[in-house]
This record gives structure tokens, C-alpha cells and sequence, in this order.
């Protein structure tokens, strides 16, 4: 299909599978009624180090399915939730659980890419349908593709993105000068959690960055739940690096960090981190030393477009609070992406890996709370596409214990104040 538009290439698509004298069904449970409601299960780090996430993650496809079943699109949804504890044998446990004791129609969720990768075995071995919503690693897709794992689909951008992103956040600093910038010998440490997550994202930005004239002088990898990281940032900081960049998930791990690093006493030397800053408990618990932090999202949420879909106010009555960063804003639009795909489907009864593959490719861009999704026939497989025009790498600076979004241009809503760097 070379040459041919997305639009062709999927009408070609479509016309192949419609061919077909016959789909292959998941289970014999789908023999329903075309009102009955589809049953969802969503998998994510309810309990363990980073249960705060799981929390999130709960009320955001929550507050999905409650307005799916009062508005629609699609079929009622029925949730069921599984732990994964952050543990790729428990992930996969729950997931088997919520298929053979809740006869889940759907997988939905997941985070940590150890984790995601236990559990698509599970569900590409059974002809089982799956959304993962905040898994990010590479070797995710890998699988995929590899396998022809027809059945899943993933909404958050592989690791590359996280590469490519810090390659030109960074380069725009030291282009324009903020903060510390400009660095003439370019130095960088970097330290990653030892997850499949965190050195893919890691090795990822080391190549990107290394592109950029950027010197990686170390790389260091820690547990998830390490808190003590006094010893590895004083050799850090005798190496004279320009820029500590680090990789974490838990927030309580990430805030020890941050604190670590100022207790140190760094000069003229910015620290960058990625992800964990998303969840608020991160900087509430690092506190003053958090101000000034740079760190980056390869997903998040807009806010212009979380106010355009309603979701802000929203979450705003349901929960009384903020949207809690993309913990929670992720699995709101993968319940509404799935609502979306069930509902060309026409009905639960019709739902098989044919079928659901054809809906969510044919399935027209979805604007959601992070930018638009679309998953296009061919490459990336079964890969929501990503980039400044889909879904953006999103850079912030923390200020006074607030994150304020500074890069890129055509989302920012602040600028970067230079004055903490005085």
C-alpha cells in the first residue's frame, strides 16, 4: 500500500477483512443480547509502591464509565478492577483472574511496562480484546509486532518519544539560554528506576541525545522503591555534570531524590526528571526543593483539550479536585476510545479480534485529553501515532509547588522563570 493515504489504506484494510467468510470469536460468552452491558477489565497498581497511581487510574475510567452509561457512545459498561501490584507475576495473575472469574470482555488499563508485557501474553493467547492506556515501553510494541498481536492496542507513546522530546526541550534551552544554559562541555548523568520502563526510556534519551553533541558522563540504575540515594549523587556530582537526569515512578522514591540532589549541593547544574512529577504527591512531598525542577511527560494532559471534552469540570464535581495528571486522565480517554470502537462494532455479541481490530483502526482521529488518537493500518502497529501534531512530548518547569507547562510553544501556558536559577 505504498503511495496510498491513511483514509486508502484503511478502506483497502477494510475491504479485506470484510471478505472474510468468517470471524473468529473470543468466547462463547458473547452470545448476548445486543443491550447487554460489555464487561471491562482494568488492570493497574492498586496496591505497592505506587498504589497512589492505581487510585488515580481507578477514578479516571470511573468517571468514563459512568458518563458512557448515562450518554453513551456505545453499549453500557460494566468495570472490574484487577492488582497488579507493580509485579509483572501479579499483573498477569489479576488479569487471568478478572477473565475467568469476571468473564471480562475487554482488557483495559495498565501501567508499568514489565507489568504490560506479562499480561498481553495473557490476552493475545486467548483472543481477548486490549486497550493499554499508560504503558509506554518499546519493547511493548515490539511484542506486538512481532507476535501479531492483533487483539491489543496502545495509547501511549514507546519510549522514543520520550528521547526525542528531551532532545529538543533541551536543545531549545540551550539554544535560548534559561536556566543554567548554555553549557559548553554539555555533560549529563543520568539515573533510571530498574524497570523495563525506565532503562527503555533511558537508552532511548541517551541515543537522542547523544545526536545533539549531548555527553552522557554515567548511567545509573536504581529500584523503584529506593529512598536513599546520598551515595550515588555524591560521585555524580564529582563527575561535574551539567544537567542530573533521572527516570521514576514512585512518587515517594522520585521526592527523595529531589530532595538528595539539592542536600548535595550542586552548582549551576539543573536537575531534570521524567514522569513522576505528574502525580502532585511527587512534589508535594519533595517540598521546596522541588522549585525549579524541568521534567518531562511523553503524555499528559492538555489542558485546553481536557476543557474542550468537558473532562475538567468533570473530574472537577465528581472528585472535587484537579485532574491528578495523566494517572487519571489516561484511562478516561481509553474507556471512551473503546466506547467509541464498540459502538461501530454495533453490539457485544459482535465483538471478536476482527472485528475490534477493524473498529479501532477504522476509528477517525478521538481527540481526548492528551491530543488526538489514531491508530493507523501498518506502522506503527497497532501504536497510537505521536508527535507535536497527535500527541505531544510536554516539558514543565515546577514553581512554588505548582507545574506549569513550558514547552513546547504551541501548548505552553508559562514561561520558564529564570529566576530560580540565580
Amino acid at each position: 500500500m505504498v503511495g496510498e493515504t491513511k483514509t486508502q489504506q484503511r478502506r483497502t484494510f477494510l475491504k479485506a477483512v470484510g471478505g472474510a467468510a468468517a470471524l473468529s470469536t473470543i468466547t462463547g460468552r458473547l452470545d448476548s443480547v445486543q443491550d447487554e452491558a460489555v464487561k471491562i477489565g482494568v488492570y493497574g497498581p492498586l496496591t505497592g509502591p505506587v498504589s497512589n497511581i492505581g487510585a488515580d487510574m481507578r477514578k479516571g475510567a470511573t468517571l468514563a464509565a459512568d458518563q458512557i452509561n448515562e450518554n453513551g457512545p456505545g453499549p453500557r459498561m460494566q468495570l472490574f478492577f484487577g492488582d497488579s501490584e507493580s509485579e509483572p507475576a501479579r499483573g498477569r495473575s489479576a488479569v487471568e483472574s478478572l477473565l475467568d472469574r469476571q468473564q471480562v470482555d475487554i482488557i483495559a488499563g495498565g501501567f508499568h511496562s514489565d507489568v504490560s508485557l506479562a499480561v498481553i501474553e495473557v490476552t493475545s493467547a486467548r483472543n481477548v480484546p486490549q486497550m493499554i492506556s499508560n504503558s509506554v515501553s518499546g519493547a511493548i510494541n515490539a511484542k506486538m509486532k512481532q507476535q501479531n498481536m492483533r487483539n491489543v492496542f496502545k495509547m501511549s507513546p514507546p519510549s522514543e518519544s520520550y528521547g526525542l522530546g528531551w532532545q529538543q526541550f533541551i536543545d531549545e534551552l540551550q539554544q535560548r539560554g534559561d536556566g543554567y544554559f548554555p553549557f559548553a562541555e554539555k555533560r549529563i548523568a543520568m539515573i533510571a528506576e530498574t524497570t523495563s520502563y525506565g532503562i527503555s526510556v533511558m537508552d532511548a534519551t541517551v541515543r537522542y541525545l547523544e545526536r545533539s553533541g549531548w555527553n552522557i558522563i554515567s548511567q545509573d540504575e536504581v529500584a523503584v522503591d529506593e529512598t536513599n540515594f546520598t551515595s550515588l549523587l555524591t560521585r555524580v556530582r564529582a563527575a561535574n555534570p551539567d544537567i542530573v537526569w533521572a527516570v521514576q515512578t514512585s512518587p515517594s522514591s522520585g521526592a527523595n531524590l529531589i530532595k538528595q540532589f539539592r542536600q548535595i549541593g550542586f552548582q549551576d547544574t539543573h536537575f531534570m526528571h521524567t514522569f513522576v512529577p505528574s502525580d502532585p504527591e511527587t512534589i508535594r512531598l519533595a517540598g521546596g526543593a522541588a522549585n525549579g525542577v524541568l521534567w518531562m511527560a511523553n503524555i499528559d494532559v492538555i489542558p485546553r483539550f481536557a476543557q474542550e471534552i468537558g473532562l475538567t469540570e468533570a473530574w472537577r464535581q465528581q472528585y472535587g479536585t484537579e485532574i491528578p495528571g495523566s494517572a487519571g486522565s489516561l484511562p478516561y480517554d481509553n474507556l471512551q476510545i473503546i466506547a467509541k470502537s464498540l459502538e461501530s462494532i454495533g453490539s457485544v455479541s459482535e465483538l471478536n479480534v476482527d472485528s475490534w481490530e477493524r473498529a479501532v483502526i477504522n476509528l477517525e482521529s478521538h481527540q481526548g485529553s492528551a491530543g488526538y488518537y489514531d491508530f493507523p493500518q501498518g506502522e506503527p502497529f497497532h501504536q497510537a501515532e505521536w508527535g507535536i501534531e497527535t500527541i505531544p512530548a510536554l516539558g514543565y518547569q515546577i514553581v512554588n509547588q505548582e507545574s506549569g507547562l513550558v514547552w513546547p510553544p504551541r501548548y505552553n501556558e508559562t514561561n520558564i522563570d529564570n529566576s530560580l536559577y540565580q
